[in-house]
């Protein structure tokens, strides 16, 4: 029976030594937010601080207002401080107005963050409405191309109201050729993408751009 308790005790007590040795291999870990609000157009920065370089990557994770949760980045931790930014600003197309969740997981640690993504009334484009653009620029994309990708998104997200619908086989699309300079001019950053959506709002309600199924 002394031996049952003594085999029993020298397991308990390794128990607790194998346990509290697995917590302290558990690194300290915080994500710092640069800030607690963004407008669209801003790009995302926060810092990554870790009490100790376990040789593994860390990966964010980003929640919206409506509990969706989606992988946002994974990095590599080379050091106890790690500044990202990211690499494309907020755009009007793909992200939405709200609160935001930024979770961080590191070598068995966790840690969060929030912040506000508000809508100020200016637009901000997708990076790859500017690759369709370019594209166009250079003849290796259609007029319908150019349309489609870019001025029936607009449309569909709401950021040119229309009272026509746009439709995806179009008969006749009237771009001018002059418009070609607005576009190169947007596209080397001499307007901001609430200029270029603004000019093409206009010259859709003027007719001057036309898009018809007729």
């Amino acid at each position: 029976m002394f031996k049952i308790i003594i085999l029993f005790l020298t397991i308990f007590s390794i128990s607790i030594l194998t346990t509290s040795a697995f917590a302290q291999n558990i690194p300290a870990v915080e994500i710092a937010i640069s800030s607690e609000m963004y407008k669209f157009g801003d790009k995302l920065e926060y810092q990554i601080v870790v009490s100790e370089i376990t040789n593994e990557n860390a990966v964010i994770y980003i929640t919206d207002e409506s509990g969706i949760r989606s992988q946002l980045l994974t990095i590599p931790i080379e050091i106890q401080n790690t500044i990202v930014t990211a690499q494309f600003p907020f755009d009007s197309i793909v992200w939405k107005e709200g609160q935001y969740i930024l979770e961080l997981e590191y070598s068995g640690a966790t840690a969060t963050t929030e912040f506000s993504l508000v809508n100020d009334g200016s637009v901000s484009l997708p990076f790859w409405f500017r690759d369709v653009t370019m594209m166009w620029l250079n003849d290796e994309a259609t007029d319908k191309d150019y349309v489609r990708n870019v001025i029936v998104q607009l449309i569909e997200h709401g950021k040119i109201n229309e009272s026509y619908p746009a439709y995806l086989d179009e008969d006749i699309i009237f771009i001018p050729e002059w418009y070609k300079t607005v576009a190169s001019w947007w596209t080397v950053g001499y307007i901001t993408d609430t200029q270029l959506v603004n000019n093409l709002k206009f010259l859709l309600e003027k007719n001057i751009i036309v898009i018809s199924n007729t």
